[in-house]
């Protein structure tokens, strides 16, 4: 995440969200619309990332619930190439789940006994 986006939640401000939503709705924008002729400070930016970014700073924001899909889906987006930010998605998503005291994630119930 870049200092000038994700700053207010990094930070620790908690009463940001909507500012650092913002913003990070902003800076998508304009990665779309610079397409493929993205500066080259961020040319390295994929759509796994603009998955992940908003899902840490949804983290940092105490909003756990939509970070966790927005971690979900930068995962599923990254290629194998990237086994190194895979790990740090997966630091990012375990740090969610502990910040809600939930040390791993929550199980679906277990199925009904057939009567």
């Amino acid at each position: 995440m870049t200092k000038e986006i994700g700053a207010p939640a990094e930070q620790g401000d908690k009463r940001q969200p909507r500012a650092v939503l913002r913003a990070l709705s902003a800076a998508e924008q304009h990665l779309s619309d610079a397409g493929d002729d993205r500066p080259a400070w961020c040319a390295w930016v994929s759509e796994a990332d603009l998955a992940l970014d908003p899902g840490q700073a949804l983290v940092d924001l105490g909003d756990t619930g939509v970070a966790r899909q927005l971690i979900a889906e930068g995962e599923r987006l990254l290629p194998t190439a990237r086994d190194k930010t895979r790990g740090m998605f997966l630091a990012y998503r375990a740090a969610s789940f502990l910040d809600l005291k939930e040390p791993s994630p929550p199980q679906p119930p277990p199925p009904s006994p057939c009567s």
